[in-house]
């Protein structure tokens, strides 16, 4: 019997009681009965002085929490930092949770507020909700108001979560909220070992608040090193505790790459990496010969949803964090129009038709982002699906004021020796021409055919091994994927009448499996139309995303799946260069780090 993914965490039970979430397993409230709002309020924004610091807040401002919850606390931190922060302040609130909530119960907590009267906080918690990742233990990103507040939310055990993110770069914490379970219901979230690595990640000066004074929680904290005191609690408690850690707080000077990024490659993978630099303040210069969204990004009907393996490795857990990055991603204002959002069906393989039933039995329903339909013909369905249009997109992504884009090749002399500023290689297949030393990328053509005259009455884009998507005049169809060794005539990436032959019988087989009438094979040969392009692959399928050497940096090897993998790969990247709290743990990182390959 196939079992369930190491990665993948069991959501937590609730019951509801006149509005308020209790833990089946602890018997804890997740908010106090009476007023939730102002009880967080008190205890963990006023506790930590927000309302006075972030008025002048610095450039960067860090909140660590530990317990997630229903994110109520997220949610009125980020509020609070959007109505008083410097319009140049960013916030980055890093959260750990173990037992994430179901959508239902999401979407009950946005109702609870919005019955009490907290109109914006629900639409807030909705907007959470919809955003939220899949339960799968590691870091997930979630980006809100242009750029402005960023949660880096740990999924799993908050030892392992904070273990990692003090062995990675990036800035600490100027405030805690510490809000697990009453200690004597989960005493783990109250451990000398948990308070040490707080302090670990603290700054001089940071501060912390909780709701508990229990004797454990002070000499825990007390011998990390915070100092303490008791202060007047919210109503129903007397008392709250307050800390802060030694030395004097005082605003770092910002930890950005120089003032200027060199980004080689101008089609998805590098116009997601120069945008997440660009709403950084980063200047970025894009250098690519053929100009904005050639080659592989030229396609214009990509499909957005994630092939998972089945071994017991880290490139799921990537998969799905990227998926649910990605789909958030999308919709965002400057770029939705090239986006369209369908379910995504997908059939089992000709060769290893028990592979889909295997993938179910790995990963169950992940909380809504997998739904598995049985039958005479199973699928599996991705709600969160759906189609872009590459040039369209990636051209939208390089249209920002600090974003250059020139039409030229990148010099030798960017590679080799010192470099005053950063370089990113993300030239897609071309990424190895640039290298002394290459990564041993591999060359996948494939082909896609458009089919018009063919009546699309399927609302969802099939896959299996390739996709079929529907369009308002037809079907595209597609890919083939086949290796070109160096010695590939240009000629070689001309369309062929056998991969189109490939593609017409496949959607032949898959509407025939969805009861559907047509037959695209029957249809004349001025129906169709075909493009070509050439992706870059790994021996590992998992792409190139990191540190080359000093300053230099790629995103490459994204190979079919570049419209899941570049979003999150420019995020990555754009952290790591800006001081960040992670966007991937430590096994992530190495499953993805270019040295692997050399």
């Amino acid at each position: 019997m196939t079992e369930r993914h190491p990665r993948l965490l069991a959501c937590a039970e609730l019951d509801w009681q006149d509005g308020t979430p209790v833990s089946r397993s602890s018997g804890d409230i997740y908010f106090a009965r009476t007023d939730g709002v102002r009880e967080s309020r008190i205890v963990f924004l006023e506790g930590n002085e927000l309302p006075r610091r972030l008025r002048t807040a610095p450039r960067e401002f860090c909140i660590g929490e530990t317990g997630f919850g229903t994110g109520l606390n997220f949610l009125l931190a980020r509020r609070l930092f959007l109505d008083l922060a410097p319009p140049s302040a960013r916030l980055h609130f890093v959260s750990f949770e173990h037992a994430p909530l179901r959508e239902a119960d999401r979407e009950r907590f946005a109702a609870v507020l919005r019955a009490r009267g907290e109109t914006g906080l629900a639409c807030d918690a909705r907007q959470l909700s919809r955003q939220f990742p899949p339960p799968v233990a590691g870091w997930h990103r979630l980006v809100f108001d242009e750029g402005r507040v960023r949660l880096s939310l740990w999924l799993g055990d908050a030892v392992a979560g904070l273990t990692d993110w003090c062995h990675a770069a990036g800035r600490a914490a100027d405030a805690w909220f510490l809000d697990g379970f009453a200690p004597s219901l989960n005493p783990e979230l109250w451990a000398p070992s948990l308070a040490r690595l707080v302090a670990a990640r603290s700054r001089a000066g940071a501060t912390l608040a909780t709701f508990s004074v229990a004797r454990s929680v002070r000499d825990a904290l007390g011998d990390a090193g915070f100092a303490l005191e008791k202060a007047p609690g919210p109503p129903g408690k007397r008392e709250m505790l307050r800390g802060c850690a030694p030395g004097a707080w005082a605003d770092p000077a910002p930890a950005l790459p120089r003032s200027h990024v060199t980004v080689a490659g101008a089609g998805i993978a590098g116009a997601t990496v120069a945008r997440a630099l660009a709403e950084r303040g980063i200047a970025v210069r894009v250098l690519d010969p053929e100009g904005a969204a050639t080659g592989a990004s030229g396609n214009r009907h990509a499909v957005l949803h994630p092939r998972l393996p089945l071994d017991d490795g880290p490139r799921a857990a990537f998969l799905l964090a990227a998926a649910g990055f990605t789909h958030a991603w999308l919709e965002r204002a400057p770029w939705a129009h090239a986006f369209e959002a369908r379910p995504v069906l997908q059939f089992p393989e000709r060769r290893r038709p028990e592979r889909l039933e295997r993938v179910r039995a790995r990963f169950g329903d992940v909380d809504g982002h997998l739904r598995w339909h049985p039958g005479p013909a199973p699928l599996l369905e991705w709600p969160r699906g759906g189609r872009a249009d590459l040039p369209a997109l990636t051209k939208a992504l390089l249209d920002h004021p600090a974003i250059d884009v020139r039409h030229e090749p990148l010099a030798p002399r960017h590679i080799a020796g010192e470099r005053s500023d950063p370089l990113v290689l993300a030239a897609g297949a071309a990424t190895d021409d640039l290298l002394d030393v290459p990564l041993g990328l591999g060359r996948m053509r494939g082909q896609l055919t458009r089919v018009h005259g063919l009546i699309a009455k399927e609302a969802s884009i099939l896959t299996g091994r390739g996709h079929a998507i529907p369009l308002a005049d037809g079907w595209s169809v597609g890919s083939s994927y086949r290796r070109l060794d160096e010695a590939s005539a240009p000629e070689r990436q001309a369309p062929t009448a056998e991969e189109r032959a490939e593609n017409l019988e496949r959607l032949r087989a898959w509407l025939s499996l969805r009861g559907l009438d047509g037959d695209p094979t029957a249809l004349p040969a001025d129906a169709m139309e075909d493009w070509v392009g050439v992706r870059a692959n790994t021996p590992d399928r998992a792409p190139v995303v990191g540190l080359l050497s000093g300053g230099l940096w790629a995103s490459t090897g994204h190979a079919s799946s570049g419209l899941l993998t570049c979003p999150l790969a420019g995020e990555a990247i754009a952290a790591a260069l800006c001081g960040e709290p992670p966007v991937f743990d430590a096994e992530v990182t190495a499953l993805l780090a270019p040295s692997r390959l050399l």
